[in-house]
């Protein structure tokens, strides 16, 4: 068994704490809200700590209605004296300027008592923890990174009200009021935590459940199978949960049919996650965006796009299975495809090394902003039809189908019953869904998740075979879990799209906003080729046993699809690091 690890020597870590701890004094000092409430939901939504107005209901046949004004600072007491001259007042806005309150000296009283505090929690910690204070060389940092996080949630939410105030269509703004809701409701916990301000705590971030709808025992209700919990990070639910899937639990086969849209199963009037664009530049970086405004060019290197722009639903709860599974289901279990993974750099690299790793032409980059996406397009790379009234999807048979569109549906979309009973029917209506015939219909949309974590990618110095790509990943993120002794599920590895004609590999930290596992990389240096290829060999008993794969090497759950596919290969690897060491040597 290992020993657990605890990485007090992280100082990004503990500052994260810090900032929790800042934060927590920022709302007790100026009263808070006072009303109990869950953890998660202790600081509010983002629109609420962020004073932004809301986006109303256009009823049918109504007038457009104008914006609905924000809740009064959040629900809290009246506004602060020292805050009387500031342009933005709310929440978010004037915590960097309590923080500049204690920097400046203006409550003196108050940063006493909180140097008392400090000093106890960071008695433990390394010297440049305790060398934290509550002065203005200090403080800069958290101040920065929280209006940036906050500059770049309000960029994105006034882009999409933006466009519903500019639409005179009934249905776009509709459609443009869903995005703005899921935005508006973003937890500021979940949120600042996603963008590297906050610690994680364990929290449920970027979590999709698979939910199981079921009568509850004795009656015709319809409840939730409260016996059943399954729950996967984003891009492991893109693989196990996706449409169309099927897994075994508790002794059962399930059948994955769509969407969830409420946490109750209730068709409400309610977005089933964010919309957003997909697209890869002609230099092979991949770009997504969740504005309302596509990017007119590649964020990385102002490329314009050759290839199609996908268009993405990132879902928020997850998915459920059908209320009435076929009478017969076979009893071959099987996933959908492994979810393709792409990564981007949400701003450059932090750090960029040219021939890395003591290899002439390999370059290695590192951010702590690193965005990971990953998509799942079904099975034939078209996307999903999704039913806009029940949440049912199925895969398209083509791509490029009208927006809105019912051309093309499959025959069990024309023919698919409601995930869950409608308000008004009883648990056991047999009739057909309304969306099934009418109505809208989500087109060829790919269903992606994405995060921000510690993300470190390898570019080659050539084209290589995928296959000896996406082995030598395998590789060297098990030999870096190794060197760390820490769980192989606490980093991620994946083959990215060829850029500018050479392969690239991405490695990630697993944890939302970045744990600092694949920062410890760049201090292996040049001795991570030569560890890899030692692991990779391992003894004679397994060089003799093992031809391509064996579970003493690359193989495991993770990769066993791939195996199958034959996409990995340990000679492949080995004979990878045998030609980078051998270029290394002549350089």
């Amino acid at each position: 068994m290992r020993r657990p690890r605890v990485f007090l020597d992280r100082d990004r870590i503990v500052h994260r704490h810090l900032n929790a701890w800042l934060l927590g004094a920022y709302f007790a000092d100026i009263g808070g809200q006072r009303a109990r409430t869950g953890a998660m939901d202790a600081y509010s939504r983002m629109a609420n700590f962020c004073g932004e107005d809301l986006v109303p209901v256009w009823q049918r046949g109504a007038e457009k209605p104008p914006l609905q004004p924000a809740a009064a600072w959040g629900g809290t007491r009246d506004l602060p004296r020292w805050a009387g001259s500031e342009a933005d007042t709310s929440l978010a806005g004037l915590f960097p300027v309590w923080l500049t309150r204690l920097a400046d000296g203006d409550a003196p009283q108050l940063r006493d008592r909180l140097r008392g505090e400090l000093r106890a929690l960071t008695s433990e910690c390394s010297a440049a923890v305790r060398a934290f204070d509550l002065d203005g060389a200090s403080l800069s940092e958290p101040v920065e990174t929280f209006r940036r996080a906050v500059r770049e949630w309000r960029i994105r939410y006034r882009t999409a009200r933006d466009a519903w105030r500019a639409t005179d269509r009934l249905d776009a703004a509709r459609a443009i009021r869903y995005q703005c809701t899921e935005f508006a409701n973003e937890l500021v916990i979940g949120f600042l935590a996603e963008h590297g301000f906050l610690p994680r705590f364990g929290f449920p971030i970027n979590l999709l459940r698979l939910f199981v709808p079921a009568y509850a025992t004795g009656r015709s209700e319809v409840i939730d199978d409260p016996s059943l919990k399954l729950e996967r990070s984003g891009g492991l639910a893109l693989a196990d949960y996706a449409p169309g899937s099927h897994l075994i639990a508790a002794g059962r086969l399930l059948h994955s049919r769509g969407l969830r849209r409420t946490w109750h199963g209730g068709d409400e009037d309610k977005a089933f996650g964010f919309s957003g664009s997909f697209g890869v530049c002609r230099e092979g970086h991949a770009w997504y965006s969740e504005a309302e405004v596509r990017p007119e060019a590649c964020p990385t290197c102002d490329a314009r796009g050759d290839g199609p722009i996908r268009q993405t639903l990132r879902p928020t709860l997850g998915f459920s299975t059908a209320l009435r599974p076929p009478q017969r289901e076979r009893l071959q279990t099987h996933r959908v495809p492994y979810p393709q993974r792409h990564v981007d750099f949400v701003d450059p690299p932090e750090q960029e090394t040219q021939d890395a790793l003591g290899v002439r032409g390999l370059t290695l980059g590192f951010s702590e902003r690193g965005r990971v996406v990953t998509s799942q397009p079904g099975g034939l790379e078209n996307g999903y039809a999704i039913c806009a009234v029940c949440g049912f999807a199925d895969i398209e048979g083509a791509a490029g189908n009208p927006a809105g569109s019912r051309e093309n549906l499959s025959t069990g979309f024309r023919r698919h019953r409601p995930l869950r009973p409608r308000a008004g029917q009883t648990g056991r209506a047999t009739e057909g869904c309304p969306g099934a015939t009418s109505g809208t219909v989500l087109r060829n949309r790919v269903l992606v998740s994405r995060e921000f974590t510690d993300l470190l990618v390898l570019t080659l110095p050539d084209r290589v075979a995928p296959i000896a790509a996406r082995s030598l990943g395998v590789a060297l993120q098990r030999t870096l879990v190794e060197h760390l002794e820490i769980d192989r599920r606490e980093v991620s590895t994946a083959s990215l799209s060829p850029a500018a004609g050479r392969s690239r590999i991405g490695l990630w930290d697993a944890s939302a906003g970045g744990a600092g596992h694949v920062r410890e990389a760049l201090t292996l240096s040049d001795r991570w080729l030569s560890l890899t290829d030692a692991w990779l060999r391992g003894d004679p008993g397994h060089q003799a046993s093992c031809r391509d794969a064996c579970m003493r090497c690359l193989l495991d759950t993770d990769t066993q699809d791939e195996y199958a596919l034959g996409q990995i290969d340990r000679v492949e690897a080995e004979t990878l690091i045998r030609d980078l060491r051998a270029a290394a040597s002549q350089s």
